[in-house]
């Protein structure tokens, strides 16, 4: 059965240009890591120079993740801010 552009379209056997399983769980990894790619470079301009070399004001950066923690997951705002994750819960 042709597509809307005139492809043929199959059931993702891969056999006439549709996805296989593979593709599409390869596809599907490869979305998620540009998705917390892109999550950490906003983290990192929300961050307002807290990474710089020198002093980092650990209430600072607590304060940021507290903040942030519903637009990014707890474990990605730690990782990006280098802070330990059980540490933002816990304070």
């Amino acid at each position: 059965m042709a597509g809307t552009d005139g492809r043929r379209r199959t059931g993702g056997d891969g056999a006439s240009g549709g996805l296989t399983s593979a593709e599409r769980e390869e596809l599907k990894a490869v979305r998620k890591e540009v998705r917390e790619q892109q999550q950490t470079i906003e983290i990192l301009k929300e961050s307002d120079g807290l990474l710089r070399e020198g002093e980092r004001p650990v209430s600072e950066l607590y304060r940021l993740i507290h903040a942030e923690k519903a637009t990014y997951p707890i474990v990605l705002l730690c990782r990006v801010l280098e802070v330990a994750p059980r540490c933002p819960r816990d304070a």
